[in-house]
Order: C-alpha cells, then sequence, then structure tokens
C-alpha cells in the first residue's frame, strides 16, 4: 500500500487525493512504528496541513480522519 501511495504522490492530483495519500501514508507509518518499526516524524504536521486541505476543498470526513490520527498531547 505505501508504494501505491507513494506513486501516485509522483503525479499531478486535486489537493483531496493530496490529503487522502498523506493520511494513507501516515496510518502505514503508523501501523509499521506500532509493530516496531522506526518512529515516524512530522505526523502531526502532516495531518494538520492535510486536514487544511481537506477543510480548503470541502472534505469533512477526511478532516475527520486526519484529526483522529493526531497524537494526543500528554500533559505533566
Amino acid at each position: 500500500m505505501a508504494e501505491q501511495l507513494k506513486r501516485r504522490l509522483s503525479v499531478g492530483q486535486t489537493p483531496i487525493d493530496w490529503a487522502a495519500d498523506q493520511i494513507g501514508l501516515v496510518r502505514v507509518g503508523l501501523a509499521r512504528q506500532a509493530l516496531g518499526g522506526p518512529a515516524i516524524m512530522g505526523v502531526g504536521l502532516v495531518l494538520i496541513e492535510a486536514a487544511d486541505a481537506a477543510r480548503d476543498w470541502g472534505a469533512p470526513a477526511l478532516v475527520d480522519r486526519a484529526m483522529r490520527l493526531l497524537p494526543s498531547r500528554q500533559t505533566a
């Protein structure tokens, strides 16, 4: 799935397609991380950018999906 998404990112696409692909790549990265893979950096930034693009282009379901994946902030 990750390779398929990366190939799609190399061709022209709409902002909604881009946002969906970014969310998909984050999901793949988080799944790999949960299985003992390397930690992925910048998840919050990627998801916020994807949510903003989705919001700007009228895709509230993608906004919700991105926001649900955001890491929770722990307070001390």
